[in-house]
């Protein structure tokens, strides 16, 4: 599990939300994502990661 320095939730287009679930999702999750909040997060490596409802663990 990821720990993370910080979490908000971002405002994406749907074209944004397409080409990123496009690119980076299999077919078979695409669609469930598609109506998920987008979130960014700051890892304590200094890293940014993009993660989708779906993808959390359920005390976020």
């Amino acid at each position: 599990m990821l720990e993370l320095d910080l979490l908000m939730r971002i405002d994406i287009s749907e074209n944004a939300k397409k080409y990123i679930l496009n690119r980076f999702f299999f077919r078979e999750t695409r669609d469930q994502h598609m109506q998920d909040n987008v979130y960014l997060g700051f890892t304590k490596e200094s890293r940014m990661i993009l993660l989708f409802d779906g993808m959390m663990h359920p005390e976020f």
